[in-house]
């Protein structure tokens, strides 16, 4: 600033030297202070920004999650596996009422090496406007296939896409959510009422898509309610949302056969996504959230599933899923 008001003052000054010695005059330049000034002011400006990481963002509730997230003043980083549907889903939005700065990444998540792209690349981003932080993560993608599938690393899809990657990811981004002054992670879980277990022989030799697909959302419970017990002396905590039984795309893969028959029936009941992901935006967006309250339904806590309350249940997850992915355990 001193500079600035140096610069302003002595303008004759430098008017009349260029007269006595022109050759002097060309080293005289004031500019230059002047636009480090204004970067380093835009930069504190910058950190102070909200940052959401938001998977699963080009369809369902991730896209009216992320149409919502528009309207603030975020930086949010949507993550997508098809750039076409990435393009269409920033086309979606209505740029007059555009506020947040949308950065769209590129990964499939059933694949462990794309999951570790994924996190260069969300830090290269974030780099690129002067940020390190990331405040919150919501882990929205997720597939339900029809038949047994897996990648070419081994894992079977449903239990990669929606579970492994929620593990790698938020190791991998750990060092950039405890920047955040109070960050969070946020999964989703299905319906918490039924009485369900982890069948660790059934996950390595999977041979049933529903109880996949069931595993893995019960597995993102237990991943958020330990992650607060192993991280408990961080600024980070985990939450675990229920949207209820959703009218998505993703219900409908559901609908072949006599069990088609019924879910299409279940469908007719189901919620509307604006209803549903109302109480994921409260987590989001929320100032301030209860440490100690992990699982979430139409804005209230309620209680685990008595299989989830199990500390060695959890335990043991968190060693087996640890172990397959190579991280170490604390």
């Amino acid at each position: 600033m001193a500079v600035a008001i140096k610069t302003k003052a002595t303008k004759k000054e430098v008017a009349t030297k260029k007269v006595a010695t022109p050759k002097t005059t060309k080293t005289v330049k004031t500019k230059q202070p002047a636009k480090v000034v204004k970067k380093a002011q835009s930069s504190v400006y910058k950190s102070d920004k909200k940052v959401v990481l938001l998977t699963g963002a080009t369809s369902g509730m991730g896209l009216e999650i992320l149409k919502d997230l528009a309207l603030k003043p975020y930086v949010v980083l949507a993550v997508g596996r098809d750039p076409a549907a990435c393009k269409q889903a920033m086309d979606s939005i209505d740029k007059k009422e555009l506020k947040a700065n949308i950065i769209f990444c590129l990964a499939d998540l059933s694949v462990m090496s794309q999951v570790n792209n994924l996190a260069q690349d969300i830090k290269q981003k974030l780099e690129k406007i002067n940020l390190k932080h990331i405040d919150v993560i919501y882990f929205n993608a997720a597939q339900f296939t029809p038949e047994i599938s897996h990648t070419y690393e081994r894992h079977e899809v449903q239990w990669a896409t929606n579970y492994l990657s929620v593990v790698l990811l938020t190791d991998l981004l750990l060092p950039n959510l405890k920047l955040s002054t109070g960050a969070r992670i946020i999964t989703v879980t299905n319906n918490p009422t039924k009485h369900q277990k982890l069948d660790f022989t059934q996950i390595q030799n999977a041979k049933d898509p529903v109880k996949m697909y069931n595993y893995s959302k019960l597995a993102c419970l237990m991943f958020a309610m330990q992650f607060n017990e192993e991280y408990k002396d961080t600024n980070i905590c985990a939450y675990s949302v229920y949207p209820g039984f959703v009218n998505s795309r993703l219900g409908a893969l559901q609908t072949k056969g006599i069990k088609g028959f019924f879910a299409k029936l279940k469908l007719k009941k189901a919620t509307n996504i604006i209803d549903a992901i109302q109480t994921s935006l409260y987590l989001i967006c929320a100032p301030h959230l209860p440490a100690k309250v992990v699982l979430y339904y139409n804005y209230r806590p309620i209680m685990p599933p008595s299989y989830a309350l199990s500390p060695f249940n959890r335990q043991r997850l968190w060693r087996a899923t640890r172990s397959v992915l190579g991280l170490s355990v604390k």
